[in-house]
């Protein structure tokens, strides 16, 4: 979804001819803004690695929760984080899943970087947001940016379930003496 998509949501929701850029923009950024502090908004980045050397990590990344070797389709604890560098003990093609600072659009034809689910929990906030400025008292308004937070945890939680499941099980037994 653009910008521009969300300001014709929102001219039809307030029944108005015209609704501002800037006014659309503002709203988008303090709402991408506010999944980003929350850590909604996760992402994979998947990158070639060589052994002992320390690699610089994309400036957007904020936080590494889990990192997987592709070809092995194993989780790695085996590795060490050093500010915005990362090194693994051996060479490979790991998989990271991180929180991720979301890009807030340049323009108004420009894509929201996000799931559908919180593209529409945005466009929730954006409608609030155009409404609270219109009448500060508009419940409604008020009630929209409250429904896009709960809007926001519902997706982080859909999103996020089962990332805990291994990919491979080690199967190991113990012999027991008599």
């Amino acid at each position: 979804m653009t910008p521009n998509e969300i300001q014709e949501k929102v001219q039809r929701y307030l029944n108005r001819d015209t609704v501002k850029d800037d006014q659309i923009m503002d709203a988008i950024e303090e709402a991408v803004n506010w999944l980003s502090r929350m850590g909604y908004l996760i992402d994979t980045v998947m990158m070639e690695f060589e052994g002992k050397d320390f690699y610089e990590l994309p400036d957007d990344l904020i936080a590494i929760f889990k990192v997987e070797d592709v070809d092995d389709e194993i989780y790695l604890r085996d590795y060490k984080i050093d500010g915005n560098l990362i090194r693994f003990a051996e060479d490979g093609k790991y998989r990271l899943f991180a929180e991720r600072q979301p890009k807030v659009p340049d323009s108004m034809n420009d894509e929201l970087e996000m799931h559908d689910s919180l593209q529409y929990a945005v466009l929730d906030y954006v409608k609030g947001f155009c409404k609270v400025s219109i009448d500060d008292t508009s419940q409604d308004g008020h009630r929209l940016m409250q429904k896009f937070q709960q809007d926001a945890l519902k997706a982080y939680q859909f999103l996020k379930r089962g990332q805990n499941t291994p990919t491979s099980w080690a199967v190991r037994r113990r012999a027991r003496g008599r």
